[in-house]
């Protein structure tokens, strides 16, 4: 139904009008009831209270004017609903006030005053999805949608008179833009949960670089410890005996006693270096490191595997040095199996009997496998599988 231009036109005026005398009565009412009922009561009352009573009148009608005005529109619009109820001004009013609300609840509650004042309803709210709809013969249900979801209902008490057609067709597009507003909420929350996440693995990431960093602090002193412990005394050994030599007749038998210590000693030097950083692994890339990596494990150990190109070196120690931590504490029998996945992915499968890794070096391999974009999965059909994408493959 179209509502005549002269109801449009002369609405605002009418209402305006009626605010002004209604505001007007109050504010005489409530300075009558104050000032006169004083003197009317205390006609003796001194001057120093001539003050307070003006200020309490003033202050009282201040106080009152809005929510009088707001009652008078309301009543108004209730009396004149085809002129009161224009969705266009409530529309844009919904549009300035969503705006500016930043929760979801002070949205929902602007849309839910802005329905009642633009409409004949007498009480608005919105219900979510989740939320029980109140059980209520007279209540006007419209339901609130976004990108074809469900999201609640707007409903709309309507008074005495009803709810006519444009108050339902208002009401329609208050549920659109209320649709709008919780699809944006539930975005905000979603983005806010993004960011947390983040935040927890950007903590969780430099966590595990200062245990890496500790680690490899701490591999490089009890490598130095050993070194001195094994090579260094044994180094110590020959240095004494060869200040003897001069003092001795014969230099053939304790020459060849130095060089059988000088031997030992070297012999256990390459022991402890051993895979510290192999020229294997700088000369002829993963595949051969590994397989040498694996020709020294005590036991029958088996390594197979295609080919495999060169990768950045990053990615090259980063593996091989996964591997050697995995095989360090391997007793038995072993088989490794490297191949390549998914193209640029590298997987390696470790099978046998069980080992005992020590909880610090796993958590030290999980950390560099991170580190590397990776997976290390222990158990199931396998001893250990590690997958790691090596996405920066070079030319030979």
């Amino acid at each position: 139904m179209t509502r005549p231009p002269t109801l449009i036109a002369l609405y605002p005026l009418v209402r305006r009008g009626t605010q002004a005398v209604v505001s007007l009565g109050f504010v005489l009412a409530v300075y009558e009831g104050l000032v006169a009922g004083e003197l009317h009561f205390w006609p003796d009352a001194p001057d120093s209270w001539i003050l307070p009573v003006w200020v309490l009148a003033a202050t009282a009608s201040g106080l009152g004017l809005g929510p009088l005005r707001r009652l008078v529109t309301r009543l108004l619009g209730q009396a004149w609903p085809a002129a009161g109820a224009d969705p266009y001004a409530a529309l844009s009013e919904t549009v300035a006030g969503v705006r500016w609300a930043a929760p979801s609840e002070d949205a929902l509650g602007r849309l839910a005053d802005i329905a009642v004042r633009a409409t004949s309803a007498r009480a608005a709210r919105v219900v979510g999805v989740e939320e029980t709809l109140p059980v209520s013969v007279s209540a006007d249900f419209f339901p609130i949608t976004a990108d074809g979801r469900a999201l609640g209902h707007l409903v709309l008490e309507p008074s005495r008179r009803g709810l006519s057609a444009s108050d339902r067709r208002l009401a329609a597009s208050l549920a659109d833009a209320a649709g709008t507003v919780l699809r944006n909420c539930e975005l905000t929350a979603e983005l806010a949960e993004q960011l947390r996440l983040r935040e927890a693995q950007a903590v969780e990431l430099n966590r595990s670089r200062r245990r890496v960093a500790a680690a490899r602090d701490e591999a490089r002193n009890r490598l130095g410890t050993q070194i001195q412990d094994s090579v260094g005394s044994a180094l110590a050994t020959c240095r004494d005996r060869a200040l003897a030599l001069p003092d001795a007749e014969d230099w053939g038998p304790g020459l060849a006693e130095l060089t059988e210590l000088v031997d030992a000693a070297v012999q256990d030097f390459r022991r402890i270096v051993h895979g510290v950083y192999p020229a294997t692994l700088t000369d002829h890339g993963l595949r051969a490191a590994l397989g040498n990596l694996v020709a020294d494990l005590p036991g029958t150990a088996k390594f197979s595997g295609p080919e495999l190109p060169r990768f950045e070196a990053r990615y090259e120690v980063g593996v091989y040095f996964c591997v050697a931590a995995l095989l360090d504490p391997v007793t038995e029998d072993i088989d490794v199996h490297v191949d390549a996945i998914d193209g640029d992915d590298l997987r390696i499968r470790l099978s046998g009997a069980e080992v005992d890794w020590d909880p610090g070096t796993l958590e030290a391999i999980r950390d560099r496998v991170a580190a590397l974009d990776g997976r290390l999965r222990l158990g199931g059909a396998h001893l250990a599988e590690l997958t790691v994408p090596m996405r920066t493959a070079v030319a030979v």
